[in-house]
């Protein structure tokens, strides 16, 4: 009869397997796991020890077992059920989710919103890209880093979250999201579908284009030029033409009055 995880000791778990599986795993010297950090690097250790020391994958968990330390033998412990019937797929996804879940969780989203970022700025021009990506390019990136490479089974409605926390807020306006959403892909759609619009709409009015007309007609002020005199009204002129008038009949008048006997 197998042993029952926790009730057998390390060494009764080794007199089950080969002495030649045993002797190539202690060889390779295989690193503890403590269930303070993420797992992923520790199992892709443990799988690759065992897939180059020819160890059938039969044998993998109970070898992982025994590496097991401090809160990970705890949580192995407190689960009480048979090594033959857990396979090592069940053990890696069950491990991953007590120990990282929560943590994953957070650390996809740090870098989901340093990566996305602000997508847009503006400029005279309209809208446009700043060292990062559309909304297709971003559903795209967000399914493959989130939804896919992701180690274990995200909720729904966290990855909606999780995609809507990375979109823009100009375009997030534009887009209504009730919660729970109904569709995945649709929202990504009506996320794309808002993008598009909003840059047509930013690239045919341009927001500071009304600015640079008020200041090229304040720019096109005529300066009379230095060397040439100042132009005058018609009022003006025919007032300066009647008093040289007048200056000059007074004139021949007091001319007349000095000739005079």
């Amino acid at each position: 009869m197998p042993p029952i995880r926790g009730s057998s000791s390390e060494d009764a778990l080794f007199s089950e397997l080969d002495a030649k599986i045993t002797a190539a795993f202690r060889r390779a010297r295989p690193g503890y796991y403590y269930g303070e950090t993420h797992p992923r690097d520790w199992l892709h250790h443990i799988e690759s020890l065992c897939s180059s020391s020819g160890i059938t994958r039969g044998a993998w968990l109970r070898l992982a077992v025994i590496q097991l330390r401090g809160a990970a033998r705890h949580w192995w412990e407190s689960i009480g059920q048979d090594l033959n019937l857990i396979h090592w797929r069940d053990f890696r996804r069950n491990i991953t989710e007590y120990f990282v879940g929560p943590f994953i969780y957070r650390e996809r989203r740090a870098d989901l919103m340093y990566a996305q970022g602000r997508r847009f700025f503006t400029r005279a021009t309209g809208w446009a890209p700043v060292h990062g990506e559309s909304m297709q390019e971003y559903k795209r990136r967000f399914k493959e880093d989130l939804l896919i490479e992701c180690p274990y089974e995200l909720r729904q409605e966290d990855a909606y979250e999780l995609f809507w926390q990375g979109v823009p807020h100009e375009i997030r306006a534009l887009v209504y999201f009730p919660r729970p959403y109904p569709d995945y892909d649709y929202l990504c759609s009506e996320v794309i579908y808002a993008e598009m619009h909003l840059r047509a709409e930013r690239v045919d009015t341009p927001p500071t284009r009304e600015l640079e007309n008020v200041e090229d007609a304040s720019s096109h002020v005529e300066v009379p030029s230095p060397h040439q005199p100042e132009a005058v009204g018609d009022d003006d002129a025919r007032i300066g033409s009647e008093e040289d008038d007048f200056t000059e009949v007074f004139t021949e008048g007091e001319d007349n009055e000095t000739d005079g006997p």
